[in-house]
């Protein structure tokens, strides 16, 4: 079965291209628009990564990891932002990586296929 990625970005063009390029090497793709509609689709699934910009409407990435964390501890979370201030705001700690905006896609896929073992 393929692992499943929840991807949380509010720009539909980057949401397309990590569409592409995840589906492409297999993953099963999700989308949430903002950290609202992401803590309501993983209430009904589970996922093997979560990938998440910080800037977003509603709530911004930084809160909604932070509730992730507390509610499933050992979730696997990644940061694709632009938002330099993470680490400021204490995201660096709870997630397994942070890549900066605009992202090397073959890096960002290596990363996920490490980290999900695949």
């Amino acid at each position: 079965m393929a692992k499943s990625i929840l991807v949380v970005e509010d720009d539909e063009s980057a949401r397309l291209l990590y569409e592409e390029e995840l589906r492409e090497v297999g993953y099963a793709v999700f989308f949430a628009n903002d950290g609202f509609q992401a803590l309501k689709f993983l209430e009904k699934e589970k996922v093997d990564l979560v990938m998440t910009d910080i800037r977003m409407p509603g709530i911004n990435g930084a809160i909604m990891i932070s509730m992730i964390r507390s509610k499933y501890p050992d979730a696997h979370i990644i940061v694709v932002s632009a938002c330099k201030q993470t680490s400021e705001e204490g995201v660096g700690k709870n997630v397994d990586r942070y890549f900066e905006k605009p992202v090397n896609l073959m890096d960002l896929k290596l990363y996920i296929a490490e980290l999900l073992g695949n």
